[in-house]
């Protein structure tokens, strides 16, 4: 079991979060225009982005402006923590948790590029990993994101990771199509974002200029420890995201087929899978283009 770090941090608020999609799903151009226009208002609540409010917004997209508009909290329901409980069981399966009491924006980063390659160092190691904590750069733009399992091939001599994501329900059935198009479409994004995490030279002089991020940070001793464990030296964030851009260089691009599971919350039973392949079409760059000029208006 792998150790990996967690920040302590009780009023630690990360920026605005918004989503990407294809124009094969279904919504109208004026749909469309709408999310790219809202998400052009959420620049205040920082510069990275993450494809959490996917769902939400492929679900229901006026309930999704008025919130990203009013930035309307919405209290956890007993479903959603239970789904959360269940997620982090799942982790705790595979690693345990190394608390760090910070608060800067440097340590935050600092573990999510830890945890990174932990995660891939794991998976290289015994053939699976959770909770792999994603940065990429697409098209001008950062995008942050966590893929809920990796698994390697167990037989054969393809040795490009598959992604899987688990759903937890609150019923004993599975969802509607419309709800399984939606994961599906989120499943399909981390796919992309993983792929072009490691296809690409990650650009270290942009990521902190355009994040206002010092390289020379000095790191917490808990992150500099497990480095030396993976095998190499960093003393600041600078030198730990160099070792990020090293290690993305020599990873895979993930399968097409992706894989989705449903468990139902009150006993982790198996209420189905679904296997399905990766859809290029929804995630052409002609579509992120669209993203950064808006965001940009």
């Amino acid at each position: 079991m792998v150790s990996r770090i967690s920040i302590f941090r009780p009023s630690f608020i990360y920026p605005f979060s918004t989503s990407l999609f294809g124009k094969n799903l279904g919504l109208s151009n004026q749909s469309q225009k709408r999310l790219l226009l809202g998400c052009s208002s959420g620049s205040q609540y920082g510069k990275k982005f993450s494809v959490s409010d996917l769902r939400a917004w492929e679900w229901c997209e006026k309930q999704f402006e008025y919130d990203r508009q009013f930035a309307k909290y919405k209290r956890p329901t007993k479903a959603m923590k239970r789904g959360t409980a269940r997620h982090k069981k799942l982790e705790e399966e595979v690693s345990k948790k190394v608390v760090v009491r910070k608060l800067s924006a440097e340590d935050a980063w600092a573990a999510k590029f830890m945890n990174f390659l932990i995660c891939v160092n794991q998976l290289s190691l015994e053939g699976l990993t959770r909770e792999l904590p994603l940065v990429s750069l697409v098209n001008g733009k950062w995008f942050v994101g966590v893929i809920d399992e990796l698994r390697m091939p167990i037989v054969g001599t393809v040795q490009n990771p598959s992604l899987v994501d688990t759903k937890t329900r609150n019923q004993a059935t599975l969802p509607s199509e419309p709800q399984k198009r939606n994961s599906r479409l989120q499943l399909m994004c981390y796919k992309y974002l993983w792929d072009t995490t490691i296809s690409t030279n990650f650009p270290i002089d942009e990521f902190f200029n355009s994040l206002g991020l010092d390289p020379q940070y000095n790191l917490p001793k808990e992150i500099q420890d497990r480095a030396t464990n993976l095998g190499f030296h960093a003393k600041t964030l600078g030198d730990l995201v160099m070792f990020f851009q090293s290690t993305c260089s020599t990873l895979s691009p993930s399968q097409d087929e992706l894989l989705l599971r449903y468990e139902y919350q009150v006993d982790n039973s198996l209420l189905g899978e679904e296997t399905f392949a990766y859809d290029s079409d929804s995630f052409q760059m002609v579509q992120f283009l669209a993203i950064t000029i808006l965001l940009h208006m």
